[in-house]
């Protein structure tokens, strides 16, 4: 290396030291399998431009794991097929973002979904990460699940 005078590295570096973490968002492969505790930090309704599938993508903050805690990780819930949207569902009602009996009120699932994704951002819950390779494709695939709504610590109540 030359003999150039590269202080003002450390000034620009030193000046942004707060901010910097680059291991703050990661991928689901990098999770550790195990159980979790995550915070849905956000979630959005869109569809995948190239094929017109409908998804959920979730951020997820991770709170209490065996590995990248503090981190920042997304998970896609894809609901094109029936089997998808029953998965989806599930976990919204799991963290009390659907009612269990939704079909009482004759309201369009629809209307419920988009409802039940604002009430699930600032929920946390346990989760689990599980990595499952297909025998037949040979891809891995990296699942994190709903498991339970945690319990509030201020509240007793049950969450639905």
């Amino acid at each position: 290396m030359s003999d150039q005078d590269y202080s003002w590295v450390d000034d620009l570096i030193g000046s942004m030291e707060d901010e910097f973490n680059p291991s703050t968002k990661v991928n689901a492969d990098q999770l550790e399998d195990g159980s979790y505790v995550f915070k849905v930090e956000n979630m959005e309704l869109e569809k995948i431009e190239s094929t017109g599938t409908p998804i959920v993508r979730w951020t997820l903050k991770v709170l209490e794991g065996p590995s990248c805690v503090e981190a920042i990780v997304e998970r896609t819930s894809y609901f094109g097929k029936p089997v998808a949207l029953n998965i989806l569902g599930s976990d919204l009602t799991l963290l009390g973002s659907l009612p269990r009996d939704w079909k009482k009120d004759n309201v369009p699932l629809a209307k419920l979904l988009v409802g039940a994704v604002g009430k699930t951002i600032g929920k946390v819950f346990n989760g689990r990460k599980r990595t499952n390779a297909n025998q037949q494709t040979g891809k891995t695939y990296h699942n994190i699940s709903v498991v339970s709504l945690k319990k509030s610590e201020e509240s007793d109540e049950a969450p639905f």
